[in-house]
């Protein structure tokens, strides 16, 4: 699969589904906390193709999260890569 269709599906995961995954009085507490002016930061084994656009649509800037290898020529290798902070 190339990298840009990745992720497109990956961001519509995130816009749609991954909500479902998660434990809401945890993100309750990360809007209160930003509320009081405080930066959040992510933390997950998952993918960066997926965290970050659910991260985007909570605001929350920092990003830590593995990522999906590509070749040269954009396509998936199927590897996985640590984590980087964004």
């Amino acid at each position: 699969m190339r990298k840009d269709r990745f992720e497109r599906v990956a961001k519509e995961f995130a816009a749609t589904r991954l909500d479902n995954y998660l434990h809401m009085p945890h993100l309750n507490e990360v809007i209160l906390l930003q509320s009081q002016g405080i930066d959040v930061i992510v933390q997950s084994s998952g993918m960066q193709e997926w965290v970050k656009p659910w991260c985007d649509k909570f605001n929350i800037l920092y990003v830590q999260a593995c990522r999906a290898e590509c070749d040269e020529n954009g396509y998936l290798t199927g590897k996985i890569l640590p984590p980087v902070s964004r």
